[in-house]
């Protein structure tokens, strides 16, 4: 009979619904937005649909970087979609998928962007990999915002703003990458040393005693002062 009971209690148990895998960990405004777009892989998908232009498998697959694998590259599209960034279009039989991003993948540009500014800071790189970026921040944020508008045009078919200027995606190709980067963080090239600090100090230190020597000697210099000084020497 105690058999007869567990075996009732776990088909119970299996029965009653289970909690929503989609469903966030927390409703925090940063761990939503972070499970949706997922790990580094996601977000480095999304980086190759809109900067490269890649919106079919195979083009995502050959052309990472990073070497991205086969089934990790089908799955986080999978969850690209299931999150409302990308949509899969419907392919006839014989053509390739092709995936879009919606409004909300388009959204995810100025977090790349902001990434991106990151990593010129703080960590190093390939000059020609980091040129993009660097030229991006040059443009400012009027920059993103024009990029953002050019992926509408190609991923949601809407017109595109009437300007002469040409694409923003034309203007970051670039064969060279700015002549001033070097692939060294440039927040550490700002970022005060140790013994930068102690030099400010001493200097800061030396003034302070020497100021007013400075001061006298500056005042000695006024045809005023000397006749004053020539007359006390007498």
């Amino acid at each position: 009979m105690i058999v007869v009971a567990i075996r009732k209690h776990c088909r119970e148990v299996s029965s009653t619904p289970s909690e929503d895998p989609c469903r966030p960990r927390s409703g925090c405004a940063i761990n939503v937005a972070v499970e949706a777009l997922g790990d580094h892989w996601s977000v480095l998908v999304l980086r190759d649909i809109i900067f490269g232009d890649r919106r079919h498998f195979r083009e995502l697959l050959t052309g990472s970087l990073e070497g991205i694998a086969s089934n990790i590259l089908a799955d986080r599209l999978k969850r690209l979609v299931a999150a409302g960034i990308l949509v899969r279009d419907d392919a006839a039989r014989g053509q390739r998928v092709r995936y879009s991003l919606t409004e909300a993948g388009i959204e995810t540009l100025p977090i790349s962007y902001a990434l991106g500014c990151w990593g010129l800071d703080w960590r190093t790189g390939t000059p020609q990999l980091r040129a993009r970026q660097e030229l991006m921040r040059q443009q400012g944020p009027a920059f993103v915002e024009e990029l953002m508008d050019e992926l509408r045009t190609r991923h949601l078919d809407q017109p595109r703003p009437h300007d002469d200027r040409p694409l923003p995606s034309e203007r970051l190709r670039r064969p060279t990458p700015p002549q001033h980067s070097t692939g060294e963080p440039s927040g550490e090239q700002h970022r005060p040393t140790a013994v930068t600090l102690r030099h400010t100090a001493a200097n800061a230190l030396t003034q302070r005693a020497l100021g007013p020597c400075l001061v006298s000697r500056a005042a000695a210099d006024r045809p005023g002062c000397r006749s004053l000084m020539a007359r006390d020497l007498r």
